[in-house]
């Protein structure tokens, strides 16, 4: 058969996931209902031109104001970052989740966690041009170096045609 379910389901449901939810309000909820609607558009096109009950989405503009109900405030600031290219609909690449990545990683003072699904890093020179593991590597140098306490927690989420679930790695 074309696919094989390698895990017994009577024990494994589905690959390890966990379910979160947040509530986002004001100009980072906007943000985000934006990138869906960009995505959803360029898929929508790319994928089904012809399909008439699929319909594009179109954005808000920035004057619409918001609606009171979802007016709250927290206690909390939020940045929406993402990644997106051209290639999945992006007028021009989008990096803010790397750079803000960057950004956490060289001002870490106690601890790393990062579970993320798509990692892909060369420490040894050509290859994958992302920086991300290469500043995990130099903080924990610097970490070592002042003999300080200092963890890592890094989940790696493993394709189902491999029998572990998930990898994780604590330094």
């Amino acid at each position: 058969a074309f696919y094989q379910d390698v895990f017994d389901r009577t024990s494994i449901p589905r690959m390890p996931w966990h379910d979160m939810s947040v509530e986002v309000n004001g100009m980072a909820a906007r943000d985000i209902a934006r990138n869906f609607i960009e995505r959803w558009n360029f898929t929508k096109e790319t994928t089904y031109p012809r399909h008439t009950n699929i319909v594009n989405l179109v954005p808000k503009t920035a004057e619409a104001p918001f609606n009171p109900a979802f007016s709250r405030s927290g206690s909390c600031r939020v940045q929406a970052v993402r990644s997106m290219d051209t290639w999945h609909g992006a007028e021009r690449l989008e990096t803010s989740l790397y750079g803000a990545s960057l950004k956490a990683i060289r001002s870490a003072q106690h601890y790393i966690y990062i579970e993320q699904q798509y990692l892909s890093g060369n420490v040894a020179g050509g290859g994958v041009e992302n920086y991300v593991v290469s500043a995990l590597l130099d903080r924990l140098r610097e970490k070592i170096k002042a003999n300080a306490t200092f963890r890592v927690f890094f989940i790696l989420p493993q394709p189902e045609e491999t029998d572990d679930s998930f990898l994780l790695f604590c330094v």
